[in-house]
């Protein structure tokens, strides 16, 4: 592995690591991941906001990539 990989590797494992996964509960309860997001507070409520307007009566929530909640709306 040369160094020019090795630091897209570092990169990608970065965004991987700072990603957020927003979510829609459907009617049977289960979690649905509809889009991502960086996590930054701003975005990631940005992209909550649009998918509750998409799906109104759904919970939707913010998971990290340790699947811990960031947000819940």
């Amino acid at each position: 592995q040369n160094r020019g990989e090795a630091e897209m590797f570092k990169k990608f494992n970065m965004f991987e690591n700072n990603n957020v996964e927003i979510q829609a509960q459907d009617g049977m309860g289960n979690w649905r991941t509809y889009s991502y997001a960086l996590s930054n507070s701003q975005r990631v409520i940005n992209e909550m906001r649009q998918l509750s307007g998409n799906f109104p009566s759904a919970r939707i929530r913010a998971v990290d990539s340790n699947g811990r909640i960031v947000d819940i709306l």
